[in-house]
């Protein structure tokens, strides 16, 4: 008896899909991760988003869902069902590593064309103040002044 293996081979585009759902992933983990640590993040989610809240980020053809849970955000698993009302689609694929390492605001990447939304825009808004409460606790102090800006000076 002879034993006959056939190897097969994986689609560049299959690769590339996968890659790039997890690169979409981190980008949303980051974002959940520093709306967690940030009680001023979590005081936004709470009182300016309605009760039943989902959210898309949108890459290509893959995408990563977002629920609100009381006053944090987290991922939607697959089986879960809720009607998306706000879907940001990111234009580029270097939006995706800069997003997740802090190296841009989600504001200056949305001022730059490279994320376009479809939704109500105060929900935009709101997320948009979330994400810079959230780079306030994540980021170092001198990151998150060179990303938004020095500090205004305090009159005395």
């Amino acid at each position: 008896m002879k034993l006959q293996t056939e190897t097969q081979k994986i689609k560049k585009g299959l690769i590339k899909s996968i890659l790039l759902h997890f690169r979409l992933k981190k980008v949303a983990k980051a974002l959940v991760r520093g709306a967690s640590k940030s009680k001023a993040a979590s005081a936004e989610i709470l009182y300016s988003l309605p009760g039943v809240f989902s959210m898309s980020i949108v890459y290509g053809l893959q995408k990563v869902r977002l629920i609100k849970e009381a006053d944090e955000l987290r991922i939607m698993d697959t089986s879960e069902k809720a009607k998306n009302l706000l879907t940001l689609e990111l234009r580029d694929e270097r939006i995706l590593s800069e997003l997740s390492s802090h190296e841009v605001t989600w504001q200056k990447a949305i001022s730059e064309h490279r994320i376009s939304f479809v939704g109500k825009t105060r929900f935009l808004t709101c997320l948009m103040r979330v994400a810079a409460e959230a780079d306030r606790v994540v980021c170092s102090e001198s990151k998150y002044d060179a990303l938004y800006g020095k500090k205004e000076k305090e009159d005395a």
